[in-house]
């Protein structure tokens, strides 16, 4: 089922199932970042023109995993505009290079989730998917790469933060004027250890999913540069959006105590 929320002035969050779709509006149009699982183009669609009024300038992908390009395809034709990745995933989605087989977090995912990893979700089953989903093949040339020295297209007020670790490529976006930061998968707000806390989207800062991670003393160093940036908001690829008054020390706790043992 899927629900859009007002997450901040002119941000808006379209909840596709279990993965997050991000609206913007800027300028007389907007963008969308992240297009959710294969399947979800129409109701990604649908939404992206109620809160616009018309379709986006792009499309943006924090990475090129399924879960977060899975509908980019369908819907970059339906509105024949460009998708962008940073160059350093540009590899990856145009299915040039493999991602790296992930690895096991320190300490390892508790309880039900244990198990999960290392034997239910093996990484060749995830490059094969993301390979499909987002290839040249399906895409045609309108995929492009965007450094993160260069102004993101179409998204004045925003700055791209290499967030690298889950994939090599990934990347957040941050409004400096209101603190407001998309996280994707770098910094979730639901603790994806817990399958009660994935079930119900208990709010939680968690560090980047156990199963799919290539790097994870990147993935903490990515942690430390967004809480350098003392979000007011944190909004994530997976979970409910965390805010308020306490949401930077939180995040600044999080990345001190590397989300290890204790929840935040």
């Amino acid at each position: 089922m899927a629900h859009l929320t007002r997450v901040a002035p002119d941000v808006f969050l379209w909840r596709q199932g279990v993965a997050n779709v991000y609206i913007l509006r800027s300028g007389p149009s907007g963008v969308v970042i992240d297009t959710a699982f294969p399947g979800a183009a129409a109701s990604i669609r649908a939404a992206t023109e109620q809160v616009l009024g018309g379709p986006p300038s792009a499309i943006f992908l924090t990475h090129g995993h399924f879960d977060h390009a899975g509908s980019a395809a369908a819907l970059a034709t339906a509105w024949s505009i460009p998708v962008f990745v940073h160059a350093a995933e540009l590899p990856f989605v145009r299915g040039e290079r493999s991602y790296p087989a992930a690895v096991m977090p320190d300490p390892p995912p508790r309880g039900l989730m244990r198990p999960f990893v290392p034997h239910f979700f093996p990484a060749w089953l995830e490059r094969r998917l993301t390979r499909f989903v987002v290839s040249l093949e399906t895409l045609g040339t309108i995929v492009r790469g965007f450094d993160e020295a260069d102004a993101v297209p179409g998204l004045p007020e925003w700055r791209a933060i290499p967030t690298p670790g889950h994939s090599p490529g990934h990347v957040s976006f941050f409004r400096a004027r209101d603190r407001v930061l998309l996280s994707g998968d770098a910094l979730l707000t639901l603790d994806a250890d817990s399958v009660t806390g994935v079930l119900l989207l208990r709010r939680a800062l968690g560090r980047p999913p156990s199963p799919v991670t290539v790097n994870w003393d990147a993935a903490w160093r990515s942690i430390d540069v967004m809480a350098e940036l003392d979000p007011s908001v944190i909004a994530a690829g997976h979970g409910l959006p965390i805010s308020g008054p306490g949401t930077a020390a939180m995040l600044r706790a999080f990345a001190t105590r590397r989300g290890r043992r204790e929840r935040i």
